[in-house]
């Protein structure tokens, strides 16, 4: 019984562990659909060894909430969620309640679970006298992509919790709820940022250009929202608008990384020539690879267009006990680049890019192409694609968190629906 025991207890262990790995991951630049695929048939797999286990794989997932991790609470919540006992759940609402920052767990745990199962649970936190819960209720309804009802509108007024009000207005935009659009519009003049930038974010990608000034400033602004809010804001605009809003990016010193990023983002071969340089400025260089790549494609990772590390470079913490500086290398996951390789590559074959068109990975950004790339890509690539075909089609915002078995079924689908009605009868 005591080799059984071990064996269920690893299954919880890894669990967490493998939950805490896919969460890095899923928002990461390295990852492919079909990477994030095998890790959650990993994952998957010691959820079913816990399941099997009955009650001795709920006790050791329940002691294992002493850790106070994300990673423990989905394993225990999915073995709560699923079994249908009231007592294990509560016993995941209750801790929740008391530490509000482990409610990932218990929302990503939903995004998991079957779907009869999820609306079971989200529809007993949406009925909750508790703004912690409902906001959870919100957020897991709009991860698996149902619509919250009544709930959802009286949440954009709720002035008790300014979070739950702006998670809704996220929401909205996810769900490509036009019919909603005039309630997020009036949030754009909130004096709470978090409110105000929500309301910009999901007018915007619900095609609401008035919203775009709002979310401009916050691009402009210092702080975590900028590169959000400047990925969505320059795809709602023409590329000639966008291409100017890039002047006035790269005009700003210090404004540098923010202008890089911006390239990728815009797609316009006519901004390459401005980014090339910046391959040869270490600061810049591996972020200016990245856009680079986003426009056209190439694999930076291939040695023909990677280089070693510029000597004497540092980014991110040392392990100088000293240095007070423990900002993280913000490109860490990304590839260094060999400028005299690209710029021969970009003379070579630039040509063939047209100026004006807008480019994913090599190709004219249209829906066909963004449903390719959601099968294909990796998951900031796959990200910029849900977002290009959210703004082309009206439609919802691709979930590409979701576990990576679900998702390569419902991209599948969705790519031979797309060519169906771009291909002649």
């Amino acid at each position: 019984m005591a080799i059984i025991l071990r064996i269920v207890e690893r299954h919880a262990e890894d669990a967490a562990f493998l939950w805490t790995l896919r969460d890095r991951h899923a928002s990461g630049k390295t990852f492919r659909l079909w990477d994030l695929a095998r890790l959650d048939r990993r994952l998957d797999a010691h959820l079913d060894g816990l399941r099997i286990a009955g009650e001795d794989g709920w006790t050791l997932c329940s002691e294992a909430l002493v850790h106070g991790a994300n990673g423990e609470v989905f394993a225990a919540a999915v073995t709560a969620f699923e079994s249908g006992r009231p007592h294990r759940i509560d016993t995941i609402f209750d801790l929740v309640a008391d530490r509000p920052d482990l409610a990932r767990g218990l929302i990503s745990a939903l995004g998991w679970t079957t779907a009869e199962v999820a609306r079971r649970q989200i529809g007993q936190l949406l009925a909750s006298g508790s703004t912690l819960f409902r906001r959870a209720g919100v957020a897991a309804a709009a991860i698996r992509r149902l619509d919250p009802g009544p709930v959802l509108e009286s949440s954009l007024e709720d002035v008790e919790d300014s979070f739950l009000t702006a998670r809704a207005l996220e929401a909205v935009g996810e769900l490509g709820l036009r019919e909603m659009l005039p309630l997020v519009l009036v949030h754009l003049a909130s004096s709470d940022e978090h409110i105000r930038f929500s309301a910009a974010w999901s007018a915007s990608l619900l095609g609401d250009k008035s919203a775009l000034p709002v979310l401009g400033a916050f691009a402009l602004e210092p702080g975590s929202r900028a590169g959000s809010a400047c990925a969505l804001g320059l795809r709602c605009l023409r590329p000639r608008d966008a291409c100017q809003t890039h002047q006035a990016l790269a005009d700003c010193p210090e404004l540098s990384r923010l202008a890089v990023a911006a390239v990728g983002t815009i797609g316009d071969p006519a901004l390459v020539e401005w980014l090339l340089p910046c391959l040869r400025v270490p600061a810049l260089a591996r972020l200016a690879g990245e856009s680079f790549a986003l426009i056209t494609g190439i694999d930076l990772g291939h040695p023909a267009f990677s280089a070693d590390r510029p000597d004497g470079f540092v980014a991110g913490p040392t392990d100088d006990p000293a240095d007070e500086d423990v900002t993280p290398d913000p490109d860490a996951d990304l590839p260094w680049p060999d400028p005299a390789k690209i710029e021969e590559w970009w003379y070579r074959f630039g040509p063939e890019f047209r100026v004006g068109t807008r480019y994913l990975l090599g190709r004219p950004i249209t829906p066909e192409n963004a449903c390719a790339i959601l099968l294909a890509g990796r998951q900031h690539e796959r990200a910029a694609a849900a977002i290009e075909l959210a703004l082309e089609t009206g439609g919802s915002l691709v979930e590409i968190r979701a576990p990576g078995f679900f998702q390569q079924q419902h991209t599948a689908r969705l790519l031979s629906r797309r060519l169906a009605v771009a291909l002649p009868t």
